[in-house]
């Protein structure tokens, strides 16, 4: 019976996702995980693809480079790669790095 409740209690406590957490950095409070690096880790709230995931946010413009956006799904700014939270294209258009055509 006591592992029943905690089972349960559990799955109550994982409710949270991306549209209560807001797509952000790495929190070890959170369930799950709501910023691009969720993916490689397998884990990513089932909300993330839906709430936190679309071409505007998910990539770097010089107009976003060297600024944090708590709204963004990942970021452009120098020393995000500290916090793992850079978007895919960061090196190419913020740091002029992989000979983007």
């Amino acid at each position: 019976a006591t592992l029943w409740f905690l089972t349960s209690e559990v799955r109550f406590v994982a409710s949270g996702g991306c549209a209560e957490y807001g797509c952000s950095y790495y929190d070890t409070e959170n369930d799950c995980q709501c910023n691009p690096s969720c993916r490689e880790y397998y884990s990513c709230c089932d909300d993330y693809a839906a709430v936190c995931v679309n071409s505007e946010q998910d990539s770097c413009s010089p107009e976003n480079c060297d600024s944090y956006d708590a709204t963004r799904s990942c970021q452009c700014y120098a020393g995000c790669d500290l916090r793992n939270e850079c978007c895919p294209d960061f090196k190419s258009v913020c740091q002029g790095e992989g000979g983007a055509a």
